[in-house]
């Protein structure tokens, strides 16, 4: 009888010779006693003389073989020749465990040794085998904060928690750290694998409005505006990640959104002067996807402020010569692009009343602004292309009494009634617009209080009343609403008289 003292590693399970699985000689839970080994020799003899540890013969594998040469020669030619053989042939095993776990596990007999020609196969092929393993493990996981632990299992709790550095385990644990940092959304100051998260790499759509105190909802919207997600992407918002560090600025941004009446207040304009300067694309929002409450930059008024003071010059009071931006717009029928492009060029004086802050202390001289007009204008009409179609949708929801509690834009976009878009000349921004016979089209199969209103003669409150007492569902597409929106032929029920159409 002889024992082998390669047989003490834990990893090794088979005798190559005779492809015998490894089995205990004996169990004592006295130390003492347990290295008694003539003793223990003795104690067995008969048992193995008789046969009692015979096992049949099993498959060996390739990493009974790998393990064997590397114990006796020395020898390695696949990619786990550079590591330490013990970190090695146990993140085999680890690694195995997992990836049985996809193949619905194995008896408790073979899994241990199906375990490790399962991790060997993929590591000794080095890294990009072992990440599509990590990829593989990854699918099964939940992507919320903690879900690594869940698709790594036991390989990331040993890792974590058992496999020291001193041990050679430090390039398998960054390996897998290294995966997981750029897979799901691990926040900075989290310790990860025996190393504290310095920086953030990914973020969720859920993670990013946490950060920005601004709803899952908005925030989507401006990352598709800004292609960090795919507009198609219709999975949760904490299961959608995007870059971290790539989107940072956007998120600084997201975070500091304001309303328009904060706009205004922020760059002394009234509401009138803050339609004309969005009208005319001095100021634009950060998006124009209808749902967002605060679409607007601060520091863009700030800059446009900061520009306009850095042009004009200091008068004591307004008098008959001059006038401020928004009554020269009325008046000369010049857009307030035309004005500022002429005070860049050097062609109209820019004026700022002593004393007073903000847009609505900027003026012009009258008769700057009267030559102005001539030279661009001629005839005095606005020098703005025409724009095909009939009307914009805003226009249009104007019209139909939507602007302020519907989603007509919501509802064109989806293709639920025709439109078509351009590209606003002045803006430079995505329109849709519709032509005579889009809104016909939309008339002919819905209606709203307004529209019923019209057609009846009826007071709008009575018309809310009957829909409600009638039951008439406002429209409805794949569970999406797009406000006070009725179909035709359901308002029918409360209003029998109505046309087949409205006219326009």
């Amino acid at each position: 009888m002889a024992l082998r003292g390669d047989w003490q590693l834990r990893e090794v399970s088979v005798c190559l010779r005779h492809r015998h699985p490894l089995v205990d000689l004996w169990n004592e839970p006295k130390m003492s006693e347990r290295h008694l080994t003539s003793a223990r020799l003795q104690s067995i003899q008969g048992a193995v003389l008789s046969g009692a540890f015979d096992q049949s013969p099993v498959e060996v594998s390739e990493f009974d073989l790998w393990l064997d040469r590397r114990l006796e020669t020395g020898r390695d030619e696949t990619w786990l020749a550079d590591h330490s053989l013990f970190a090695a042939s146990v993140f085999c095993r680890l690694l195995g465990h997992e990836l049985q776990r996809l193949a619905g596990g194995l008896d408790d007999n073979d899994a241990r040794r199906d375990a490790q020609a399962r991790g060997f196969e993929v590591a000794a092929r080095g890294e990009e085998a072992i990440l599509g393993a990590f990829e593989l493990l990854a699918q099964q996981g939940s992507t919320a904060q903690h879900g690594h632990q869940v698709a790594f299992g036991n390989l990331y709790l040993k890792l974590s928690k058992e496999c020291q550095d001193r041990d050679g385990f430090g390039p398998f644990r960054t390996l897998l750290r290294e995966f997981i940092l750029n897979t799901w959304a691990i926040p900075a100051g989290q310790t990860l694998l025996q190393e504290p998260v310095v920086k953030r790499r990914l973020h969720t759509i859920g993670t990013a409005a946490d950060e920005c105190s601004v709803d899952e909802k908005v925030v989507r919207k401006l990352l598709m505006d800004a292609r960090a997600i795919a507009e198609d992407d219709g999975r949760a918002a904490r299961q959608i990640t995007f870059d971290a560090d790539r989107y940072a600025g956007l998120l600084a941004e997201i975070g500091a959104l304001v309303g328009i009446n904060e706009m205004r207040s922020s760059i002394g304009a009234t509401r009138a002067e803050f339609s004309a300067l969005v009208d005319d694309g001095l100021i634009q929002p950060m998006t124009d996807k209808p749902g967002i409450k605060n679409p607007w930059r601060l520091r863009d008024g700030a800059d446009l402020v900061a520009e306009f003071s850095g042009l004009s010059d200091l008068i004591d009071d307004l008098d008959r010569e001059w006038e401020p931006l928004q009554r020269a717009r009325a008046r000369t029928g010049l857009s307030l692009r035309q004005m500022i492009e002429a005070v860049r060029s050097g062609r109209l004086s820019l004026g700022q009343i002593e004393g007073s802050q903000g847009y609505g202390s900027f003026v012009v001289r009258k008769e700057d602004a009267n030559q102005l007009a001539t030279a661009l204008l001629g005839d005095g009409r606005r020098d703005t292309p025409a724009l095909p179609g009939l009307m914009s949708a805003l226009e249009f929801s104007v019209l139909v009494r939507l602007n302020k509690t519907g989603d007509l834009l919501g509802l064109l976009g989806d293709g639920h009634s025709p439109s078509f878009q351009i590209l606003h000349p002045v803006t430079k921004r995505p329109q849709l617009r519709l032509d005579e016979n889009q809104i016909q089209d939309f008339h002919e199969k819905f209606v709203t209080v307004e529209t019923i209103s019209n057609a009846l003669g009826l007071p709008n409150r009575r018309v809310q009343g009957a829909l409600k007492s009638f039951r008439v569902p406002i429209f409805e597409a794949n569970g999406k609403r797009y406000g006070p929106i009725y179909l035709r032929k359901e308002a029918r029920r409360a209003f029998p008289k109505l046309p087949a159409t409205t006219l326009i």
